[in-house]
């Protein structure tokens, strides 16, 4: 499980892919759970949902679900909360 849960013991799994200079591609999969991201991001990340449903919290408190089929964009600086 991920050191950092709160929520559950979810399980995940990176799988990196390619490095371009800057860009890196990968995959990740994560069983059920949740925690807390506070760092700042340093960079943007973008990712598609495949399978499943999740959500992220701004430091606000606003929650951004997403399912299959969507992609979620975590800009550079971006902290919160995984779920």
């Amino acid at each position: 499980p991920r050191a950092n849960t709160d929520v559950g013991a979810p399980v995940d799994a990176t799988r990196p892919l390619v490095k371009l200079g800057d860009v890196a591609v990968g995959s990740w999969s994560c069983s059920e759970g949740g925690w807390l991201s506070p760092a700042p991001r340093t960079s943007t990340e973008w990712f598609i949902m495949l399978e499943g449903e999740g959500s992220v919290d701004e430091e606000d408190g606003t929650r951004h679900r997403f399912a299959a089929g969507d992609v979620v964009v975590l800009p550079r600086g971006w902290s919160g909360r995984w779920d």
